[in-house]
C-alpha cells in the first residue's frame, strides 16, 4: 500500500510540474511509464512463460472479476488453482545468539550456507532461521523448484515461528502478485501495438488542445507535436502553451495519447465533425 501511495504522489507531483513551472526549463509532461530498453522489452514478452499455466490461466480468470485488494485476488486464484501446488517440507532450524561475538559475520555466513543447500531442493522445502534474544524473531529461506530461493517471505520477520502454510502462502503469494504484474504489461504492450495500428501516430504529428487529464479541462497545450516514437512503442511529446516560449516534453504511451485526444471538449470535436475539411486535432 505504501508503494502504490508513493507512486500517486509521485504521478501528482510531475503533473503539477508540468503545468506550474516557473523556471520554464524542458520537463517531463507526465511519467506514466518507463522508457523501457529492448532488452527489458524482451523480459516482459517472456515473464509471462516463466509462471506456470496454471497459474497464468487462475490469475487470468480472477482480473476479469476487477479485484482490487491483493489478499482477495490471492485467495480466489488459489481457489482456481486448487491450492498452492506442492507441499512445505521443513529442512531444519538454524539458531544464533544475536548477544554471540562477531554475529554479523556468523550470521550472514550461516544465511549463505543454508541457501546453497536449500535452493538445490525440491519446491516447497524450507528452513526456518531463529535469532535468539530476550525476544526471539524468525525468518524463512525457501526453495521455488527452479534452483533459486524464493523471494516470497524471504523479507518476513516473526515473533513466532512459521507454519508450513505460513511458508506456501507467502512463497504463492509474491509469485501471485508478479504474474498478475506480467500479464497486465503484456495486456498493456498488445493494447498499445493495437493503438498505434489504428491511429498511425507518426513523428512531426501536431495536436490541438490536448490536456494530460481528464479532469483538468483548463491545463492545456496549444500544441502538442510528436518528436520520437520508440522502438518500444513510448511517444515523446513537446508541448507549448499560448502566450509562453517554454517547451514541456515527455514520453506517453499510444493508449494514453488516444486519451488525451478524447478529453478534448465534445463541442470542439462536434465542430471538426461537422465541417469538410481535416480535423483540426491532426
Amino acid at each position: 500500500m505504501e508503494r502504490i501511495l508513493a507512486e500517486m504522489l509521485k504521478q501528482v507531483w510531475l503533473t503539477y510540474q508540468a503545468f506550474y513551472n516557473p523556471l520554464g526549463i524542458v520537463i517531463s509532461l507526465v511519467d506514466i511509464t518507463p522508457w523501457l530498453s529492448k532488452e527489458y522489452k524482451m523480459k516482459q514478452i517472456n515473464e509471462v512463460a516463466s509462471f506456470t499455466e496454471q497459474m497464468v490461466m487462475a490469475c487470468e480468470s480472477a482480473m476479469t472479476l476487477d479485484i482490487i485488494y491483493h489478499d482477495q485476488f490471492k485467495k480466489i486464484v488459489l481457489e482456481k488453482m486448487g491450492g498452492y501446488g506442492c507441499n512445505a517440507e521443513l529442512f531444519g532450524i538454524f539458531s544464533i545468539d544475536q548477544g554471540s561475538d562477531d554475529y554479523l559475520k556468523t550470521y550472514q555466513k550461516m544465511i549463505s550456507d543454508a541457501e546453497n543447500h536449500i535452493k538445490r531442493l525440491p519446491r516447497g522445502h524450507y528452513a526456518i532461521i531463529e535469532r535468539v534474544a530476550s525476544t526471539s524473531s524468525y525468518s524463512m529461506i525457501v526453495s521455488d523448484g527452479t534452483g533459486k530461493i524464493s523471494v516470497g517471505g524471504k523479507f518476513n520477520s516473526y515473533t513466532t515461528m512459521p507454519t508450513a502454510t505460513d511458508v506456501l502462502d507467502c512463497m504463492l503469494s509474491y509469485e501471485i502478485y508478479q504474474c498478475r504484474k506480467a500479464i497486465e504489461m503484456r495486456n498493456a504492450r498488445v493494447l498499445n501495438e493495437n493503438v498505434m495500428r489504428t491511429h498511425h501516430f507518426y513523428v512531426g504529428q501536431v495536436f490541438k488542445d490536448l490536456q494530460t487529464d481528464e479532469h483538468l479541462p483548463k491545463h492545456k497545450f496549444a500544441t502538442t507535436t510528436v518528436s520520437e516514437i520508440t522502438d518500444d512503442l513510448q511517444i515523446k511529446l513537446s508541448s507549448t502553451v499560448r502566450g509562453s516560449k517554454y517547451i514541456w516534453s515527455g514520453f506517453v504511451t499510444p493508449t494514453l495519447l488516444s486519451k488525451m485526444i478524447r478529453w478534448v471538449k465534445p463541442k470542439r470535436l462536434n465542430k471538426t465533425s461537422e465541417s469538410s475539411t481535416q480535423p483540426a486535432l491532426f
